[in-house]
């Protein structure tokens, strides 16, 4: 081996220069996309192998991940200076050898959790580097689009007319149901989602134009699910950082296994690694390690749960109670002695009391209290609907939580029966 050309995001393909040992011949093999392979074939080896390309382009809308070969003879006098050799000299008029296609498998469950995603009414998207055919055929096999009752957009062009007038059409197509929908009983026909597929080559085109993202920002808002496809790891982080930027109140967990994804983990809200046979580097930069993409399931919609019902419930509660008490009992007892500074709880009291009610009642309740087991939410007969938490409804509630707990804070204070001097001290009395 003479040389070694690493694969890259940018560059899609990878490709080695080798020497054989029988003839001493000289071949560069090119291993990598389609779209960087193809642009770099002879034009006989285009013609000659168009069916061979066919085939590709019909493996790839089957789901499979396809791979294109070429390789290409070089004089025997670039042995010594072949690392010298500009790198678009050695990969130029390439002769395609073949294709491969590869199926890879889902993992368990995955369909069913993004169904119960959906169902939350969380929107998922779908953000990778394989083709658009491949990558429509995953979102059908995982759930992300339904095969009945959906309609698929594609978003794909290098031309800045061209992708307005896609964005366009998916707009107003889009108006246009909704207008249908209002007028037909939606038992006569269930409503029909949108789907977007949107070229990651595209993307940088439509990011450089401020009224192609404007566009862009209201296709996905209609989007029922969106597959961005030929996705590089710095395009993930720019659909990220996008969403996050034009919708402040989007809270965004991206999900990733692989190296190409830590830039996408590391610009959502939250970033969730998948340990797996890429390796453990997209969970190493995660804020959550998972095994499985099944156990989604369990830390978003159970865990999850579990956590902002235990805030609301019981850290949030205590907290404002016990504020709340102390706070009005000192400043009732200080408003009726003249704003002496009188302190009505010995420092033993007001130590322990905060002991009781930020430690051992809440430690034992977040041991203790479980509402829903999950078992019981993973169980085929029993359907449990998921909704999203409304801190309004949750701030009203502690607002009159506060007030109430001032007129018990006032109560307290005459419970504990203080008389004062003429003074306004406590001095002496017994």
């Amino acid at each position: 081996m003479l040389r070694v050309i690493e694969f890259t995001s940018h560059r899609k393909m990878m490709s080695v220069v080798v020497k054989r040992e029988q003839d001493g011949r000289i071949i560069n093999f090119i291993k990598g996309a389609d779209m960087a392979v193809v642009p770099r074939l002879t034009e006989a080896s285009k013609t000659g192998s168009a069916k061979t390309i066919d085939l590709m382009n019909y493996e790839a809308s089957h789901g499979l991940r396809t791979l294109m070969f070429s390789k290409k003879d070089l004089d025997a006098g670039v042995e010594e200076t072949i690392k010298e050799v500009p790198e678009e000299d050695l990969e130029k008029d390439q002769e395609l050898l073949g294709i491969t296609g590869l199926e890879d498998l889902l993992q368990d469950n995955v369909a069913a959790t993004v169904t119960d995603f959906r169902n939350a009414k969380i929107k998922v998207w779908m953000l990778t580097g394989d083709k658009g055919e491949t990558a429509h055929n995953i979102g059908i096999s995982c759930g992300l689009v339904d095969p009945i009752n959906h309609i698929s957009h594609k978003i794909s062009s290098l031309v800045v007319g061209e992708l307005k007038e896609q964005m366009s059409f998916i707009l107003k197509a889009a108006d246009s149901n909704e207008t249908s929908e209002n007028k037909i009983n939606e038992l006569m026909k269930p409503q029909q989602d949108f789907s977007i597929l949107v070229d990651g080559t595209s993307l940088a085109l439509i990011f450089e134009h401020e009224d192609l993202s404007k566009q862009l920002n209201e296709v996905f808002k209609i989007a029922a699910s969106v597959i961005v496809f030929r996705c590089s790891p710095d395009e993930k982080a720019q659909v990220i950082k996008f969403v996050m930027d034009n919708d402040k109140d989007a809270f965004c967990c991206a999900i990733g296994d692989g190296a190409n994804d830590i830039n996408m983990i590391q610009s959502a809200h939250i970033g969730v690694g998948i340990e797996g046979n890429e390796g453990n580097l997209a969970a190493f930069f995660a804020d959550y390690s998972i095994p499985e993409f099944k156990a989604l399931r369990r830390l978003i919609l159970w865990h999850g749960r579990e956590f902002a019902k235990r805030a609301y419930e019981v850290f949030v509660p205590l907290a404002i109670f016990k504020g709340t008490l102390f706070m009005g009992a000192m400043l009732y007892a200080n408003l009726d002695n003249g704003i002496s500074g009188l302190n009505n709880f010995e420092a033993f009291y007001f130590v322990l009391q905060n002991i009781l009610n930020t430690n051992i009642d809440q430690v034992a309740f977040q041991l203790m209290a479980v509402d829903v087991e999950y078992e019981e939410t993973v169980k085929p007969a029993k359907k449990v609907n998921f909704r999203k938490s409304s801190l309004l409804n949750h701030s009203k509630l502690k607002l009159g939580e506060s007030v109430r707990n001032l007129f018990h804070s006032e109560r307290r204070v005459a419970e504990l029966g203080h008389e004062y001097n003429a003074d306004g001290s406590t001095n002496n009395l017994c």
